[in-house]
Parts: C-alpha cells; structure tokens; sequence
C-alpha cells in the first residue's frame, strides 16, 4: 500500500480532532515548489537543496527520489536547474530521504526496505564501495523502509511507515539505546503497538516519533534518563511526550535550537519549544504545544523546517515553501544610558538603539523628564544624546526615551537615575555636608558591624575552648586566634594546653583561667625574644614571676632584663632566676638586720 492509500484511510477514521493550547498568528509567503507529490520524506543538504521522496506522482518522470535545486549547477553528476524538480532516482516506492554527515544522499524503498547512496565521491559508505555519481544499494530487506534521519555520530534510524519499530544501521558496533548493534548490520527496535510515521533526532541525539494512528501523539525514545520537554525520561525507554497531546501526527522534523515541528494530518503544523522563542513572528511559550495557524491549507504530512527557517510542507497535490513575512511594527524600547546636568536648566541624556528597529528606519528619538514633561528630539536611527531644556534649577529629575518609526513610537525607556540640577553653592554645601554625614554614619555602621562581628567570632572560639578543655581535648592554634588570646605559638602550644589540661574540670573549663595560662606563655615568649622592654613590671606581677607585695619590683625587672640567654626559654627558669634574686635580696636584709641588731647591742652596753 503507498503512503498516500495508508494515510487516507487514516484519515477516514478521524474526527480531525484539534487540541490548540496556543495559536500563533503569523503572515506567510507560500510557494508551490513541486506539484502532484505526495513526498513524507524530505531532506535539505548544506546547499539548501530540497530531496523529496515522492512514491505517488502521475508522472513517472518525478516519481522516486527527486531534488528541487537552490540553484543552477551540477548536482551527482547531473546539470541541475534552479527550482526545477530532477529525477535523481527512479521508483515507485520511496518512503524517506536523509542526508548523510558529509553530504551523500540516502534513501529508503518502503516495499522491501532497502537503503539506497549517492555520493559525489567514490568511497566506502557502511562497508559498501560506492562509485561516485551511481546510485547504489547498500543494505536491503531492513527496518528503514520509511523516513530516514542520522545521529551526530553517523548512525542511520529509519520507520516502516504504520509499523511499530525503529531500524538502525549502525556505523560502528556497540550498544545503541540499550541494543546490542554490529557495524553495517541492520538492527530493528520493536516498540509497543504504535503506527509510526515518522521521525526526528535532536542535538542530544534523542529520538522523536509521530504516531499517526497506534498509540497517536508525540513519543521519544531518550539517549539517557533525566528531564525532558518538562518530564522525567528514563534512558532507553519509549515513553509519550505528555506536552506533546494526543493529536494524530505525521510528518515531524526539530530545528537547530531543538524546536519541534509536528504536522496533523490534513490540519496544521504545531511546534514544541523547551525555551521561550519567537518562530513565524509569534513568541512562543516553553512546554506547550502551540499550532502555527498559517500553515492551513498547506498541511498533510511530510515536514522539513530549512536551515533558513523556512517550512517545507508536503501535501497529496503539492509540496510548499513557506517563509515568514517579517511585519513592521513599533520599535522595541531603547536602553536608557545616563543622565547629566548641562546647566541649571537644561540636561543631556544617552541612549543605544533598540536590538529590533520593528521591520523600518527608526527616524526620532525623544527623551521626556519626571516630572515636568519636558522633551528633547533627535532625527536619526542609531544610538546617541539628546539634549532636553526648560528644566527647573534645584529639581530632581529622572528621563526615559522612546522610539519612533513608521509604524509607531515604542514603549518608553526604563527611567534614568535621578539626577539634581544645580543649586545655590549654600545648597550645594548643605548638600555636600549631608553626603559627609551619610559616609561616616555609613563608616561608623560597618565599623560597627565588624566589631559585633568580632566579639561574636571570639566568644564562638573562647566558648569552643572551654569545651574542649572541659572534655580534655586539645585546641588550635587558630581557634587562639579567633578568640583573641594572644602568645601561644608552635613551639609552646604543647606545653600550655598540657598545662591547663592538668587543671582541674572547673579551672580548665574556664576561659579565664585559660587566658591567665596563655598570658604567662605570652609574657614568657617576650622575655624568650629579648623583648622584655616591652613588658611592664605590673605583668610581672600578673603573671605570678613576681609577688605583688614585693617592694623590689624594680631591681626583679631588671634582674629578667639582664638573663642570659639560656635562661630565658620557659617559665620555670625565669621563676628560678627570680626566685634566686629574691632570696639573695632577702639575705641582703637579714644580714643588714643583723648588724644592725648587733650594733644597737653594743650601743645599749654603754
């Protein structure tokens, strides 16, 4: 049965149901570029190009594989007309058309599945040696009788147009979408009960079909499990595209951005975009299944959406062109640049240009104040300045700019930053005062903040180690840091924390009495440096180096000034070597108290 016998009695079954989520209005230059077709497959090589597999045309000259030339020139071996439809092979059960990855020319025969080339080059195409110019059979007897689509790696997908499964042939072996494939060798997927019509890969190399009739509606098979057109997909298993609906689809065919283009039958072409997008002049919403009203009348089944973005259409009596007419419109709004003050009347505004002038010449520009309503006027089309007078000395104003062409003004630019004309110089100090203000209340605020900051980071860290050492743990070196508890190094934090460790629970869980300990450390490591100027004698005396009754502070202090160097290295020995300057003091004053014992004795003898 050829495919026109088959979608006719398909057609006969339905009740043309219609399912418009969204309908796009859009002008349309259509063109009949070949008659008395009935082509489903259709192909469009880098050249632009048309290839249509046409198995149901009265003239047995068109009837095969047939090409619409772009322009005049040799095409395989042939000279080939601009426009004019060349007989490249002839037969009377072609049912699709692809273009290979480096141009060659494939094509499927519905009634024994055989997988026809014609390559401008003599080479080897799925391991077949193939003389350029010549058609020539390189498989037969498989599952792509139909419609026939590559993968971006060079894999070849055809349907049996009303049957259920996918073909392949494979360029390499190894596994595709769960199958086992062998180079060269055709592999059929069996898929549910569908009656397939045609299909589609995108970018991702996901594979859509349309079921005109089994199951009907928009279905995939997905290359890996994930998100698609809104739904969860699972690698490898067919599934409905539920944003698709349930329409009676035939002829699909997905653009470079991934836009899907799906024909119903004798209705109309819909599209499905994963994006926001504007296609035939009509922005078109993600996810919803929204019909392109202008292609009535040209619909049946087959579907190429051009490189240009032009919709090839094929119907039971004619194959069209259809190209969108750009409408003229307003322009859109331009971008407000900056405002400044000229004098204390009058103000210059940038702008740049609109992305879209609407379809015409943009001729004016006009920049109106806020407040006032005063306005400024350029004649040209691209970005620029407008100057805008009449203004009031000492008034805030913000300005927007609109454009203007043939067909209209714009909306309005987003408003320009506020800006002040010029005032008195007593405003203008007052002014400059009131800044001043702001910047150091501003200053004051963050230095502030980073204060409240700090003490929070520093209880944080103090609190972090009164609980480890409560729980016998030791600290970091960083966490000292943070709570601010200064003098532990590398080289005495061993000792401290062994130290305060050997405290009490109580004592140890104090951060007090932490800070005492590290205070020692701290003073110690100054004295260790040669810093002992740098310490007074009251952190002596804070420290516990020397005892807060003494009355010879001073003569202690210097007694650590003057420690040699192998006395300095830790705690114990600077005690040591005060506690030796204490006692030989203390001798100093019994020995004194002794002579003058003794000599008042002898006084009292006289």
């Amino acid at each position: 049965m050829s495919l026109k016998n088959v979608a006719l009695g398909v057609i006969s079954l339905l009740f043309f149901q219609t399912q418009f989520i969204g309908i796009a209005q859009a002008t349309v230059n259509a063109s009949n570029i070949y008659s008395l077709g009935y082509p489903i497959g259709l192909a469009e090589d880098l050249s632009g190009n048309i290839y249509i597999a046409d198995d149901h045309n009265s003239d047995a000259s068109k009837r095969g594989i047939v090409v619409i030339p772009a322009a005049d020139g040799n095409l395989f071996g042939n000279f080939v007309t601009s426009g004019a439809p060349f007989q490249l092979f002839a037969d009377s059960n072609p049912g699709g058309v692809a273009i290979g990855p480096t141009g060659e020319l494939f094509w499927s025969l519905s009634g024994n599945g055989a997988i026809y080339v014609l390559s401008e080059e003599s080479k080897t195409i799925f391991g077949v040696s193939v003389t350029a110019n010549s058609p020539t059979l390189i498989a037969s007897g498989t599952a792509l009788g139909g419609p026939l689509e590559f993968d971006s790696l060079g894999n070849l997908y055809g349907l049996k147009v009303a049957e259920n499964s996918i073909g392949i042939l494979p360029v390499a072996s190894g596994n595709l979408y769960g199958n086992t494939v062998v180079a060269n060798t055709p592999t059929q997927i069996a898929i549910g009960t569908g009656w397939f019509w045609d299909l589609a890969i995108d970018s991702m190399d996901n594979i859509f079909v349309s079921d005109g009739w089994g199951l009907h509606g928009l279905f995939v098979l997905p290359i890996q499990s994930g998100s698609l057109l809104g739904q969860s997909v699972t690698a490898n298993v067919f599934v409905r595209i539920t944003a698709g609906g349930s329409l009676y689809f035939a002829g699909i065919d997905i653009d470079s951005s991934d836009n899907i283009f799906i024909n119903q039958y004798s209705g109309l072409t819909y599209v499905l975009t994963p994006t926001n997008t504007t296609i035939f002049n009509q922005a078109i919403s993600p996810l919803q299944l929204t019909a392109i009203s202008s292609t009535s009348g040209y619909v049946d089944q087959g579907l190429l959406v051009s490189r240009t973005g032009a919709l090839i259409l094929g119907g039971p009596a004619a194959t069209y062109k259809l190209v969108s007419i750009p409408t003229t419109t307003a322009p859109d709004a331009p971008t407000i640049g900056t405002a400044t003050a000229l004098s204390p009347t009058s103000a210059s505004i940038s702008f740049t240009a609109p992305t879209s002038n609407g379809g015409a010449t943009i001729e004016t520009y006009t920049a109106t104040s806020i407040p006032g309503s005063f306005t400024g006027q350029i004649l040209q089309a691209g970005s620029g300045t407008i100057t805008v007078t009449g203004l009031t000395a000492s008034t805030a104003y913000t300005f927007t700019v609109t454009a203007s062409n043939s067909a209209g003004t714009s909306s309005p630019s987003s408003a320009s930053t506020s800006i002040t004309m010029p005032a008195s110089d007593e405003e203008l100090a007052a002014q400059a005062a009131q800044a001043a203000a702001a910047r150091e209340a501003a200053a004051q605020a963050a230095s502030e903040a980073a204060a409240t900051k700090r003490e929070s980071e520093k209880k944080s860290a103090q609190s972090e180690i009164s609980n480890k050492f409560k729980g016998s743990e030791k600290v970091t070196i960083e966490t000292f840091s943070q709570a601010e508890i200064a003098g532990i190094t590398e080289d005495n934090i061993e000792s401290l924390q062994n130290e305060i460790l050997a405290l009490s629970e109580e004592s140890r869980s104090d951060i007090a009495q932490v800070i005492k300990v590290a205070r020692k450390y701290e003073v110690v490591g100054k004295i260790a440096s040669n810093q002992v100027s740098t310490v007074l004698p009251n952190t002596y005396i804070e420290i516990g180096l020397i005892p807060e009754d003494s009355k010879n502070k001073s003569a202690l202090t210097y007694t650590i000034r003057r420690l040699a160097e192998g006395d300095r290295i830790d705690y114990a020995t600077v005690q040591a070597a005060i506690d030796s300057e204490i006692a030989i003091i203390q001798a100093r004053k019994d020995r004194l108290a002794a002579v003058i014992a003794r000599n008042a004795a002898r006084n009292l003898d006289r």
